[in-house]
């Protein structure tokens, strides 16, 4: 019975499958409270936590309209994951004489092409935060951004302390001309700095702190109307200049951990503290979260759980639909204050390299809006796929602790079985990230 699983299990990650966000994504969704190579794009600094290595995802497999239906069983379409990534850390130890293996003093530098940051989604109008701040995406053209590229440069000093700095780099600009002979200049743009140090305060207790900055500068070329003509064909006006979405409008994000080691347990309690202020021209939010967790490590594996205290404000104005069609510059409030319990476990089964992964998250917000409606509670999706889904499941080969493939297994597999070789089953794994020590 274990090798039919196993095979089961291969025969899912070869079939279909973000980048080292797999593991974290199967064990509560968030790294909130445990360190992760996925950790390095929160803190530069962290980059130094895992000196020459190489990262990569193959993407998110997302099934096509086309591949789901009554008859997606017989459909012979291929649909590739996006979003994929690759990149590297290269290290270099100044201690090069040391005999006892010290690296310290060590040098890094990363190096990441076409990861999909998350403020990329409101360059998106596919995304919910672009439709939920700016209304409908249908009557909006954006140019996607390219590039996509992080840098990253650390040092390690002798005695532990950390520094970092990053940047994160995606843009686009081009004149579109419309079918009736208008022509629009379009830019989408994203420029990010973040600096961070992770830094011993005490013999077992270190602290890890970033600050991040974003300019964004994005406009949209939008369709004024949509006329039906005589032949049953559609006459499609543009406004005369494009909708101003951010006009290098700032952005920030700080962020403040506390690794404290607790002996006994032989893992962390973790304090944890952030801010976002995401300001764009029309739309502003601010998100903070106050939380203790702590990770353990286990016979064979590792688990994690923490609580969080959460405050989310969203301002909407100027270009959202769903508020302010009749008013353009109208605008409302909403706030959302609740807490989020997370938790995960993975462990090692069967034999030392196979890694078996579950993590849950649920999330309250009780949600009052600012023109005096009554308040709602609102909660994570239950199912479906999403990265806020309440459970979630993962598996993972460890070859060495050097060679590592996580992949984010799709729920339904575990019901349907008898469908993996034939039978509407549209993805075995949605996630698959690869990580290599050298």
């Amino acid at each position: 019975m274990k090798k039919i699983a196993f095979v089961v299990l291969c025969a899912g990650w070869f079939f279909s499958s973000n980048a080292t966000d797999a593991r974290v994504l199967t064990m509560g969704g968030n790294d909130n409270f445990f360190m992760d190579d996925i950790s390095i794009f929160r803190n530069p600094a962290n980059i130094n936590y895992y000196p020459n290595m190489l990262l990569g995802s193959l993407g998110i497999y997302v099934p096509s309209s086309s591949d789901t239906g009554k008859y997606s069983a017989l459909q012979r379409n291929n649909t590739d994951p996006i979003r994929p990534y690759g990149g590297t850390i290269l290290s270099y130890s100044l201690n090069q004489s040391s005999e006892s293996g010290n690296q310290y003093p060590l040098l890094s530098v990363g190096l990441v092409l076409n990861r999909w940051d998350p403020y990329l989604d409101y360059f998106d109008p596919g995304s919910d935060n672009f439709t939920s701040a700016f209304g409908s995406a249908a009557t909006r053209y954006v140019l996607s951004p390219v590039g996509k590229l992080d840098i990253m440069l650390g040092y390690a000093m002798s005695n532990g302390a950390m520094i970092g700095a990053g940047t994160y780099l995606a843009f686009q600009k081009q004149s579109i001309m419309t079918p009736d002979g208008q022509s629009f200049s379009l830019e989408s743009s994203i420029y990010k700095g973040d600096i961070g140090i992770n830094w011993p305060i005490a013999k077992s207790m270190n602290l890890e702190a970033s600050l991040g900055i974003s300019s964004m500068k994005e406009n949209a070329m939008v369709v004024d109307t949509l006329t039906l003509k005589a032949n049953q064909t559609y006459d499609t006006t543009y406004k005369a200049d494009p909708e101003i979405i951010a006009n290098n409008n700032l952005s920030f994000k700080a962020d403040l951990r506390l690794f404290s080691a607790l002996t006994a347990l032989n893992g962390d309690f973790v304090p944890h503290l952030s801010a976002e202020f995401i300001n764009l021209n029309g739309y502003a939010a601010q998100d903070y979260s106050l939380g203790i967790g702590v990770n353990i490590n286990i016979d064979k594996g590792f688990f994690w759980t923490g609580l969080e205290g959460l405050v989310e404000q969203k301002d909407f104005s100027k270009f959202n639909s769903t508020f302010s069609a009749n008013a353009p510059q109208d605008s409302i409030t909403t706030t959302g204050i609740g807490a989020r319990l997370s938790a995960g476990l993975e462990r090692n089964v069967v034999w030392d390299w196979l890694v078996l992964r579950i993590g849950v998250s649920k999330k309250l917000l009780y949600v009052s809006n600012g023109d005096g409606g009554n308040g709602h509670w609102e909660q994570n999706p239950e199912s479906g796929s999403s990265n806020d889904d309440f459970a979630s499941v993962g598996v993972g080969v460890n070859i060495e602790n050097r060679f590592r493939i996580d992949g984010v297994v799709a729920k339904n597999v575990f019901y349907t079985f008898t469908n993996l070789i034939s039978g509407p089953q549209q993805d075995l794994m949605n996630r698959i990230t690869l990580t290599y020590s050298f």
